[in-house]
This record gives structure tokens, C-alpha cells and sequence, in this order.
């Protein structure tokens, strides 16, 4: 079975919210707006899935990744997992957010 989002698909961002809220490390958002949202807008991604590991306790970092993803790359769809399914377990919260990206720009066309 193919996966929904490949693996080459998937980007990292140095992130850290402590389970108790506590931020260890911000996303630098500038390195984002230099490398990421360029190579969002060159592959002619639809849609873009964000799912950070506490963010149900913290969305903050998630919501500005958002913001900035929004404002860069104006034609993309952002899905983050904290306003989708902002619960406790980091499976069920990227798989719910990545099925959102998924089928999202579709179901608005």
C-alpha cells in the first residue's frame, strides 16, 4: 500500500514543547521562510501538514508555522494538527491532520 504523504514529502523542524508546556526550543522561522516555503512553492504541494510532537499542550508554534506557510506560499492549504485533533497522542494527531491535508483542497474545488 502507497503511503498518503511520502517520506521525500515530509520535512523536519527543530521544535521543542515540554508535555508540561514548557518551550525547549522555538522553530526558527526565518530558516523556515528561506527553505521550506520555497520548496512548498517549486513542488506544487496542495496542501501541507504540520504535526509537532506536544503542540495539544502548547499549539503556539504550530499556529505560527501556519501563519508563516500561509502567508509564503499563498495557494497552499495548511492543516495543523492542533486545530484538527488537538488530543494526546502523536500518531493518531499526524495521521488525522495529514488525511485533513489530503483531501481538504480537494472537497473546496
Amino acid at each position: 500500500m502507497e503511503p498518503i504523504i511520502a517520506r521525500g514529502d515530509c520535512f523536519e523542524v527543530e521544535e521543542r514543547v515540554h508535555a508540561d508546556e514548557r518551550v525547549h526550543a522555538a522553530p526558527d522561522l526565518g530558516l523556515v521562510r528561506e527553505t521550506l516555503a520555497p520548496k512548498l512553492r517549486r513542488g506544487g504541494y496542495a496542501s501541507v501538514a504540520i504535526g509537532l510532537l506536544d503542540a495539544y499542550v502548547n499549539p503556539a508554534h504550530e499556529r505560527a508555522l501556519a501563519r508563516l506557510l500561509t502567508s509564503e506560499v499563498r495557494e497552499i492549504f495548511v492543516a495543523f494538527s492542533s486545530g484538527i485533533f488537538s488530543e494526546f497522542r502523536e500518531y493518531e494527531r499526524a495521521s488525522t491532520t495529514a488525511l485533513s491535508a489530503y483531501v481538504q483542497p480537494v472537497v473546496e474545488r
